[in-house]
């Protein structure tokens, strides 16, 4: 075989097997997307309360945080398996593969969390990447002083994920205020504004980050009106 079959049967090689990498991390990837479909439906009966069915708006609240909580369970154990599968390759060669699939279920554990914590009439708070990451039971990107070419959580996943929850909870502002949720709107402008600001003080060099960003001030505007309207029409907040 001449020297240059040889460089070129080595690429082969490598590329069929780079193949059958991607192929095994993409079936992981697809189980937690699945897990991750589920949770987003669960998640959008929030928007969906009906008084002359749920008679009891707290009895409701309850019920969709219980059933998110099971399948955020489901989605976060398919994140386990997605981890061991693709602990056995180099991170930063393939975590373009997985990173949007990470991205929601961190959002939805985050909106779990916040749910839960309206249908017991608490103040919202975001879960932290350490609450996160110990769930996972991988660690968070800052734990290190370089990034590692192992598993992680990195900020621009955990980042995504709190805006997302934004963008949500802008709707949920809206939508609460029709199902009778008066006080949501008020817990929610609070919230949102501390992201909004924790947020202004990043130096975002992500694009897409950066982008997405730019929706908190349209989230926040949209909020403050919902409260205003409210504070109009005296109605308790």
């Amino acid at each position: 075989m001449s020297s240059v079959e040889a460089i070129f049967d080595s690429l082969q090689k490598k590329s069929v097997e780079n193949v059958r990498v991607k192929d095994e991390i993409k079936a992981a990837v697809e189980e937690v997307d699945d897990a991750y479909r589920i949770c987003a439906r669960r998640t959008a009966r929030i928007h969906s309360y009906n008084a002359a069915v749920d008679a009891d708006s707290r009895a409701f609240l309850g019920s969709v945080s219980e059933s998110l909580d099971e399948s955020v369970a489901i989605a976060q154990s398919k994140v386990k398996d997605l981890i061991a599968v693709v602990s056995k390759y180099p991170f930063y060669k393939y975590n373009g593969v997985w990173t949007h699939g990470i991205q929601n279920v961190v959002y939805v554990s985050m909106m779990a969390h916040i749910i839960r914590s309206l249908s017991t009439d608490s103040q919202i708070s975001l879960l932290a990447p350490s609450e996160i990451t110990a769930v996972f039971g991988c660690p968070f990107e800052s734990d290190f002083e370089s990034p590692p070419d192992v598993f992680h959580l990195t900020c621009d996943e955990y980042l995504q994920a709190v805006v997302s929850v934004s963008n949500e909870l802008a709707r949920l502002a809206i939508t609460s205020v029709t199902a009778g949720f008066t006080s949501f709107p008020k817990k929610i402008e609070i919230f949102v504004k501390e992201i909004q600001a924790s947020f202004m003080a990043l130096n975002l060099k992500n694009d897409s980050l950066r982008r997405r960003f730019d929706s908190l001030k349209y989230d926040v505007k949209k909020v403050e009106e919902v409260v205003y309207d409210l504070a109009v029409r005296g109605v308790a907040v």
